[in-house]
This record gives structure tokens, sequence and C-alpha cells, in this order.
């Protein structure tokens, strides 16, 4: 099942919420999320800067034990207003 059919978050991102907000709270949310392979460190790494520093895009990255190895798992949110 995919991650954003259970997520208790709009997909599409509504201007009565700052994005910049919603992004934190995902960032968060992800962090306490049951995946189906491992979230390694618990950690949920902001890229937005190193990838996309003048767009209103956030990527963000989660690295998951698979079959004994690293598996990196990126998000991505992309504000269309």
């Amino acid at each position: 099942m995919h991650i954003l059919n259970l997520m208790p978050y709009p997909k599409t991102i509504r201007q009565a919420i700052s994005f910049d907000k919603l992004w934190e709270k995902y960032g968060k949310f992800v962090k306490t999320y049951n995946f189906e392979y491992k979230l390694l460190g618990n950690e949920f790494s902001d890229l937005s800067d190193y990838y996309s520093p003048y767009a209103n895009i956030k990527v963000g990255l989660t690295k998951h034990s698979r079959n004994n190895r690293i598996c990196k798992l990126y998000h991505f949110f992309l504000d269309f207003n």
C-alpha cells in the first residue's frame, strides 16, 4: 500500500496551510510511520536546499533495510500555487 493512501495529509496542497509547515509535519510523520522495510536511524533528511534552493520543491530522504541492503527512498513535495 502506498504511504500517501495512509497519510493523514492532503495529497494536493491547499493555500490555507503553509507549504513549509506541511513539509515539516510530513517529515515528523515519516519518522513515526511503520514502513514495510525498517527505517534506519529513525531519520528523515531534508535535502531541499541542496536539490532545489530556488523552487517550491521539497526533497527528503529516508534509508531503509531491505534484504540486508540499504535502500534510499526519496520523498518529493511540489507546491503548485
